[in-house]
């Protein structure tokens, strides 16, 4: 069987990271595909870009945490930053897609990110899945979660409304998804993702592990 890409998309604190791990764990063979070292690494390669976009020194040996203040900083800023990153991103996907389609132990490539519908990979995909959530409750959660980070201190409070600005041209439309996941934060999500997984795997007719 060849590899099946299911990719996940959707605002920050939407739950998104939720569903892919709930999927690589339900679906068979299932690999995560991360994201998040590639965006991290992102600055160093365009430290001079990411300085002139964000108006702010990067500190090459705190690289992290400046980018989590930049990401919070301007909407305008982080969407530009986003556009001239994902060429790079595109590749970095494409490297790990290559690992994974070689892989004889991998059916399903699980993969997701705030601006997935962007990237060459999401038309690849053959599942689409978009996760979305009551806004008001997915930026609360946000900023809760930005505040514990090592950057509590600087956590701003409108976190979510400046990064939902920033990614509104990224996201997919309803008629660019398989599948849409409507999180409430509650145990419906799990039975949600599990009726998903037993469709995937129905159409290609896998069962699920036990």
């Amino acid at each position: 069987m060849s590899k099946k890409i299911v990719a996940v998309t959707g605002h920050s604190g939407c739950g998104k990271s939720t569903v892919a791990k709930m999927l690589t764990e339900k679906l068979p063979n299932a690999k995560l595909l991360l994201l998040d070292l590639p965006f991290i690494a992102a600055p160093l390669k365009f430290a001079k870009e990411f300085e002139e976009i964000f108006k702010m020194p990067l500190d090459v040996n705190d690289h992290i945490n400046c980018l989590r203040l930049a990401m919070d900083s301007s909407s305008e800023a982080l969407r530009n930053y986003m556009e001239l990153i994902r060429p790079f991103l595109d590749e970095e996907v494409e490297k790990e897609l290559v690992n994974l389609k070689a892989d004889d132990g991998v059916d399903f490539i699980i993969i997701e990110y705030i601006s997935l519908p962007k990237l060459l990979v999401w038309r690849k995909a053959d599942y689409r899945i978009m996760v979305d959530a009551p806004r008001e409750e997915r930026n609360t959660r946000l900023y809760e979660r930005e505040r514990d980070d090592t950057i509590s201190i600087h956590s701003n409070p409108k976190c979510g409304e400046i990064r939902e600005e920033a990614v509104k041209d990224f996201m997919a439309t309803a008629h660019d998804v398989s599948y849409m996941i409507y999180n409430c934060y509650d145990d419906h999500l799990e039975k949600e993702v599990q009726y998903l997984c037993e469709k995937i795997a129905a159409s290609k007719n896998l069962l699920l592990p036990a």
